[in-house]
C-alpha cells in the first residue's frame, strides 16, 4: 500500500457517522495494519447527499472517480478528487441508470446459467 491513506466518505456529511467510521479505522483497522504501515484518514467532503436515494449510485461514482484517478496518478502524488458540494442532478441520474443497467445485464446474461 503505496499511499497509505483510508478514505472516508458519508453522502450526507454527518459528522456522527465520519466520527463511528474513524472509531473503527482506529481500533479495528490499524490493529491490522503493521507498525511501518502509518495509515492517514481523509474525509471526501464533496458531493453531499440532498434527498434520500442516491446514497449508493454517490458512493459507487465516488469510488470510480477514486479508481480512474489512482491509476493515473503517482503513487508520490496526491489525488485530485471533485471537492463540488453536489453532483449536477442529471449526472447523477445518469450514473444511477448506468448501475442499474449493469445490474439488469448481469442478471439476464446468468438466468440461463
Amino acid at each position: 500500500m503505496e499511499r497509505k491513506i483510508v478514505w472516508k466518505y458519508d453522502p450526507f456529511h454527518k459528522k456522527s457517522i465520519l466520527d463511528a467510521v474513524q472509531e473503527v479505522i482506529s481500533g479495528v483497522f490499524m490493529k491490522f495494519m503493521s507498525s511501518h504501515m502509518e495509515m492517514q484518514a481523509k474525509t471526501f467532503t464533496g458531493w453531499r447527499q440532498c434527498e434520500g436515494h442516491s446514497c449508493g449510485v454517490l458512493v459507487v461514482q465516488w469510488f470510480e472517480q477514486y479508481l480512474s484517478l489512482v491509476r493515473s496518478t503517482p503513487p508520490d502524488a496526491s489525488i485530485p478528487l471533485a471537492h463540488d458540494d453536489k453532483l449536477d442532478p442529471k449526472q447523477l441520474a445518469y450514473e444511477g441508470y448506468k448501475h442499474l443497467s449493469y445490474v439488469l445485464d448481469s442478471v439476464v446474461t446468468n438466468v440461463d446459467t
